[in-house]
């Protein structure tokens, strides 16, 4: 009986860590959402057509689709600036003054 209950309890744990599904790419219409502009050729940067600064968003959505995390956040150059982007010849800039 005790085998048999252990085996029922080992399974019961199974089940539960392997949950309803893996992790998957959220909604990324950011452009509709908040006026941003996907930057071709790289994931995950965005372009405020306003500002021109780039930022950096992600989010993933696990199991049923219910759950989510991700973050944004200006996408900093090693000056500790954040980069602004040319749509006219699709480069990054970096800040180069602080002023």
């Amino acid at each position: 009986m005790k085998k048999l209950i252990a085996l029922f309890l080992a399974l019961t744990l199974c089940a539960a860590l392997t949950g309803c599904g893996g992790i998957s790419e959220g909604s990324k219409n950011y452009t509709k959402h908040t006026g941003l502009v996907a930057i071709d050729g790289h994931d995950n940067l965005y372009y405020d057509p306003m500002t021109k600064v780039v930022y950096i968003i992600f989010n993933e959505m696990t199991g049923s689709g219910n759950r989510g995390y991700g973050y944004m956040s200006p996408y900093y150059a090693d000056n500790g600036l954040p980069y602004l982007y040319d749509p006219s010849t699709r480069a990054l800039i970096k800040i180069t003054d602080k002023t």
